[in-house]
């Protein structure tokens, strides 16, 4: 006001999650602009979901209790287990995928790091990639674990989401990352989650693929006529890789890569390297173990190289930059 001196109180109190605009007297007009927020953010966070075989049962195990779980109003928790490379993430991408019809609000992801050499990541490293995935400014990102958790619930108390938990260590882990709301959540480990009954989890156990649909795998990995022509050598690889999925994708790939190799040359060199692994196996995971070091010792000197040097890489991820 004119002629007069105008006195004010700079004072804002409470907690703030946002910008805040305060202004004693202001001639002319105002334009005030925000970057996006977290209700215009969508996040599409799965990975693509890959070809799956023999697990209709479990797909309509996890259905039914999603089913059961809306009509309730509560939200859809269900956890998958079993040994390393028995498919649990492609279950969960396949069944996931298929829900985002019915949850248009995101899809988030993490990768728990259960088997990481550097141990299991902390449920705040997590929350606050979810909280950036919804649209928070990284700068509002509360500091402390408890305050992440509680915003992150928050967010989304009122969105239609899915969320995928991968290769989570403990139930413990899991806990601060369930969001609000009648959402779904997903976890996978190669523990049974028991711990998380309390919070409504439905488990899923998966065993290797039976024989004939581990064979189906290998036919669709090879895309040729192989299989057909070679069906009890066909079936003494997938017997080999103990019909775990990854196992059976990593051989059928190096078939793939060459055309001409029958696939008993493959049953042959995969049974002298399982041989050598048998005594050194864990948790039943030799078919993988034997299948990937027959492909890394397939690799040139150099990528054998430069596979050894990324083993030790301490992060979980890494770009074309470091590994050069």
């Amino acid at each position: 006001m004119r002629g007069q001196e105008w006195r004010g109180h700079n004072e804002l109190s409470g907690v703030v999650h946002g910008p805040s605009v305060q202004a004693g007297v202001v001639h002319g007009d105002v334009h005030i602009r925000t970057g996006e927020t977290a209700e215009q953010q969508l996040p599409w966070q799965l990975p693509p979901a890959v070809r799956l075989t023999d697990r209709t049962a479990e797909v309509e195990r996890l259905e039914r209790h999603r089913a059961l779980a809306a009509q309730r109003a509560h939200p859809a928790l269900a956890t998958v287990s079993g040994l390393g490379g028995v498919g649990k993430t492609a279950l969960a991408l396949a069944w996931l995928h298929g829900l985002r019809p019915d949850f248009p609000g995101g899809q988030l992801y993490a990768d728990l790091c259960a088997q990481a050499p550097t141990g299991p990541v902390e449920p705040a490293h997590v929350l606050g990639s979810f909280l950036r995935g919804l649209g928070v400014p990284p700068q509002q990102v509360p500091e402390g674990a408890a305050d992440r958790a509680a915003l992150y619930r928050s967010l989304t108390a009122d969105r239609r989401i899915v969320v995928l938990l991968d290769d989570a260590a403990t139930a413990a882990q899991v806990r601060p990352l369930l969001p609000g709301g009648s959402n779904v959540t997903l976890v996978t480990s190669r523990r049974r989650m028991s711990g998380l009954a309390l919070e409504g989890g439905y488990q899923v156990h998966l065993e290797p693929l039976a024989p004939e649909a581990a064979v189906e795998l290998l036919a669709a990995t090879l895309a040729d006529d192989r299989v057909a022509n070679q069906p009890d050598d066909a079936r003494a690889l997938v017997g080999l890789c103990a019909g775990l999925p990854l196992a059976v994708r990593v051989a059928g790939a190096r078939l793939a890569a060459r055309p001409q190799r029958r696939i008993t040359t493959m049953v042959r060199a995969l049974t002298a390297e399982r041989g050598r692994l048998d005594a050194l196996a864990i948790d039943g995971d030799h078919g993988v173990r034997a299948a990937l070091d027959l492909s890394y010792q397939g690799l040139p000197a150099e990528a054998a190289r430069l596979y050894r040097l990324l083993g030790v890489h301490p992060g979980t991820e890494f770009g074309g930059g470091v590994a050069g």
